[in-house]
């Protein structure tokens, strides 16, 4: 018991390693490769976030996870454009030509706001933007959308870790 305190006010007296490790786990839970081998989201950031409330002020930590979650929905939309313009795979591309053009008229449509409600689902945060990649959506258009969405998720996230009412500064 006497380890965890102290570790605890090693990350107290740093408020910086709070918000790396914020970045990193939002990062890493919004990223294709990295999801799946971690613990579920909702566990990771609820804690360093309850750890984080009183030592760093709420925007700075509602910032750093939101940075940190669309830099891992970005990577994953351009491992997505990465893999369709190289053609790393071309016997399941070619194998699933017809599925893959389904999908891209129905994304195309309402593809942003598939995007946007993707984030709020665990599985597909990180598979709906790589198919964002896949279909070459626009890149301007899936970083806005992105970046809406991780505000939104994060707030979220915040306002169950901390309860509805607290102040923003």
């Amino acid at each position: 018991m006497e380890w965890i305190h102290h570790h605890l006010a090693i990350l107290h007296s740093h408020p910086a390693w709070l918000l790396l490790i914020l970045f990193l786990i939002a990062l890493s839970k919004s990223t294709i490769i990295l999801s799946s081998v971690l613990p579920p989201a909702s566990v990771m950031l609820m804690t360093v976030v309850t750890l984080a409330f009183p030592v760093v002020p709420v925007v700075i930590i509602w910032l750093v996870i939101t940075l940190g979650a669309t830099g891992g929905s970005l990577l994953s939309y351009y491992l997505g454009r990465i893999i369709i313009t190289r053609n790393y795979f071309p016997g399941l591309m070619a194998k699933y030509h017809v599925a893959l053009g389904k999908a891209q008229n129905r994304l195309q449509n309402s593809g942003l706001v598939i995007l946007f409600t993707s984030r709020f689902i665990a599985v597909l945060r990180y598979l709906i933007p790589m198919a964002a990649g896949l279909l070459r959506f626009s890149h301007t258009r899936v970083l806005f959308t992105c970046l809406l969405s991780a505000g939104v998720w994060t707030a979220l996230y915040m306002l169950i870790a901390k309860g509805i009412s607290f102040t923003f500064f």
